[in-house]
């Protein structure tokens, strides 16, 4: 039997899907009385090669049986990426494989005569208007009664205007997920 050691910083979510996942065939744990076994995954996430924010989930790679659901996958844990891209989910005492998934902000739908703060992310009301692009409010204000003409980043200009609220498109990039991920797990006292 191999012993597997797993390091759960190998992770690297990225869009342009590169990432190297440690292999193995066992995981062994001595484990002491008194001693709680947690599981948790580990990585990076990276927008075109540049450490990115996003919601990061964990999923059951296996369909659990979810009393009064049926058998579905199963949500573990969310957590958002830190500004370097890195992140740490807790996925409990689960030591099954997992499915990581990193989800891009894709903002609530713009609306008429609504106050915009600094950091709000809108996208277009229809999806015919819907040009691979999302909204992030750059200058607070107020948006203006019709819907904008959207636009798109063109390297050179990428803002525009709502109203008195000021917004920069910047690109929406689709979920990715990767996996199966085997947890690593990790022991505490209790």
């Amino acid at each position: 039997m191999a012993i597997y050691a797993p390091d759960g910083s190998a992770l690297n979510l990225s869009s342009v899907i590169n990432y190297q996942v440690p292999v193995g065939d066992n995981l062994v744990i001595d484990v002491s009385s008194g001693t709680e076994i947690s599981s948790y995954v580990a990585g990076t996430l990276q927008v075109e090669g540049e450490p990115a924010r996003r919601d990061v989930f964990a999923l059951s790679f296996h369909q659990q049986d979810i009393p009064g659901v049926g058998y579905q996958r199963k949500v573990l844990g969310t957590t958002t990426s830190e500004a370097d891209g890195t992140f740490h989910l807790e996925v409990g005492a689960f030591n099954d494989p997992v499915l990581v998934i990193a989800v891009d902000h894709y903002g609530t739908t713009w609306q008429p005569n609504t106050s915009y703060a600094v950091g709000d992310i809108v996208h277009p009301t229809s999806s015919d208007q819907y040009l691979g692009f999302v909204y992030h409010c750059t200058e607070a204000g107020i948006s203006g009664a019709d819907e904008p003409a959207w636009w798109v980043d063109t390297g050179s200009n990428d803002t525009g205007t709502s109203g008195t609220a000021t917004f920069q498109a910047k690109q929406y990039f689709q979920p990715i997920c990767h996996g199966p991920v085997i947890p690593v797990a990790q022991a505490s006292n209790s």
